[in-house]
Formats: structure tokens, C-alpha cells, sequence
């Protein structure tokens, strides 16, 4: 039974509710405040790059089934095979002025390679994740097991999976991976669970500048595995991908996964990172 009130004693239990409120809507509106002194201080492409991604009605991409990252992952993988991404932007050909040997007798065959490089890096990946996910959906029905998965031995107390062939543009060249039995086996079950799940929150990729293909391999495991939306901000040395890149994730990008920017500055950079909005970072590099 409550306890009745005293005469002269004051209800203030709405008065809480308010305060409660006020400081919900209070920390909203620092939020609000905060995105935009940090858009103020980025360009109108990386602004608009940003609000790309953060879209209310976009659902985040840890909510959604396995079978729609499939599905987005079969129709970039059909791009590579209807669209004519090779000649998208010239970017082979500049990418032998990059490396100072056009009109050299190597740079047609640099190109040709580069371009080879270039889908079977996208189309090993693809095809991996696809198998694997298909295989963890309908393992109990067949579904052919990932070739890793398929050569596994033990070795003392560890596990080891492989060897198997890196690409088949590396002929001799393998690996394997090895678990330790202290190691969860099955952490695939929740392999996105570092996603940005949270909503209005989206990952940098910083983009590589040594090989056209690594930071489209980046996108693609940030997105589809880690189910994270990316904003990719091209290395200065590379920014004639854009076109290509624009081609062959259109899937990402007309879905509101994927947006990409041009490097502006060592500023600009800083800006970015620092935004409200961004959560995680990644780069491909070292340092001494």
C-alpha cells in the first residue's frame, strides 16, 4: 500500500519527468550542435558524403538478415561482370603515369594486369563471402563447405584450417589459419559484432595508397562483414578510382552504405575523423 501523503506535502513526481526531459532533450540538442560545428568545418562533398550515410530511413546494417547482405553482395559481384569498370575514370592508364612507365613497352602489359589484379581480388572476395554465408544459412541442406573450413587438422592443442590457395593470381602461394583450443571456434556466429550498429555512426576508411584494388576490398569487408557504413576518403596519389569504385558499389552506395571523397587536405582529414558521426577508422599503412 503507498504511503499517503501529508497534509502540505507536495507532489513532485512531474516535476521530475520534466527534468528528466529537459535533460534528454538538453543532451539531443548538444549532439545536434556538436554534428554541426563539425560539418561547418568540412567541405560540402565530405558534408554531403557524410549525410549520404545518415539518413533516418536507412536501416543499419547490423539489423539486417544475412540473406540481404547476400543479395547485396551477388549484385556488385554482377557488376563486375556487366559493367565496364576496367575503363572507368582511365584509371589503369593513370595509374602506369603514377608509376612514371607510360609509353613504356611495359605499360600496356601493366595495365592488362593491374585490371586482372584488380577482379580477382573483387571477385575472390565476393565469391568467399557469398559460399560462407550460403554455407552458415543452409548447412544442414548441403551447402558445399568453404573450402577452409573442408582441411582441418589438429596440431598439438591447436586447430588448423588449411592450407589453401591464396588467388589465383598468386600460383604457389597458400596459408592457414591457426586456433588456439582456448579460442571460441564458432565466433563467426557473431562475426559483426564490432558493427556500427549504432545508429548514425559510420566508418573512414583512410584509402591505401600502394594497390587500386586494397581500399575496395576494405569497403567491402567493412560493409558486408562488419556491417559497418563507410565513407572512403581516396589517398591522394589515387583519386581517379572514384569513378571505378562509384561503378562497381553502386549496390553499396544507392542503399545508403557507401560514399567516397577526394583528399583535400591534412586538415580536412583531421576534421573528418573528428566528426561526431564516426565511430571507427580504418587505414592501411605503417609506421616507424
Amino acid at each position: 500500500m503507498a504511503p499517503r501523503k501529508a497534509p502540505g506535502d507536495i507532489d513532485n513526481s512531474n516535476e521530475k519527468q520534466d527534468r528528466k526531459f529537459s535533460c534528454a532533450t538538453s543532451s539531443i540538442d548538444a549532439s545536434a550542435k556538436a554534428a554541426a560545428a563539425a560539418d561547418s568545418e568540412l567541405p560540402s562533398t565530405y558534408s554531403e558524403a557524410l549525410g549520404h550515410l545518415l539518413h533516418d530511413n536507412i536501416p543499419p546494417l547490423a539489423t539486417l538478415p544475412d540473406e540481404d547482405m547476400v543479395t547485396i553482395a551477388k549484385e556488385i559481384l554482377q557488376n563486375t561482370y556487366t559493367k565496364d569498370w576496367s575503363e572507368a575514370g582511365q584509371w589503369a592508364e593513370e595509374e602506369v603515369k603514377l608509376y612514371k612507365i607510360d609509353g613504356s613497352a611495359a605499360a600496356e602489359f601493366y595495365m592488362a594486369s593491374g585490371k586482372l589484379v584488380m577482379c580477382t581480388a573483387l571477385t575472390d572476395y565476393l565469391r568467399t563471402f557469398i559460399e560462407a554465408i550460403q554455407y552458415k544459412l543452409g548447412k544442414e541442406e548441403g551447402v558445399k563447405e568453404p573450402e577452409l573450413l573442408s582441411k582441418k587438422r589438429n596440431v598439438g592443442d591447436d586447430i588448423v584450417y588449411g592450407p589453401i590457395n591464396v588467388s589465383s593470381t598468386l600460383p604457389g602461394n597458400s596459408f592457414e589459419v591457426w586456433v588456439s583450443s582456448s579460442d571460441n571456434v564458432e565466433r563467426t556466429e557473431n562475426d559483426s559484432e564490432e558493427s556500427s550498429s549504432e545508429t548514425g555512426k559510420v566508418a573512414v576508411i583512410l584509402g591505401a595508397g600502394n594497390q587500386s584494388f586494397l581500399s575496395l576490398i576494405d569497403v567491402l569487408d567493412n560493409v558486408l562483414r562488419h556491417r559497418r557504413p563507410v565513407i572512403l576518403k581516396h589517398h591522394p596519389l589515387r583519386p581517379w578510382l572514384a569513378p571505378l569504385y562509384a561503378m562497381i558499389l553502386e549496390p553499396l552506395s544507392k542503399r545508403g552504405y557507401f560514399s567516397q571523397c577526394e583528399d583535400v587536405s591534412v586538415e580536412v582529414t583531421k576534421a573528418l575523423l573528428s566528426h561526431p558521426a564516426v565511430k571507427h577508422v580504418h587505414i592501411t599503412g605503417s609506421f616507424n
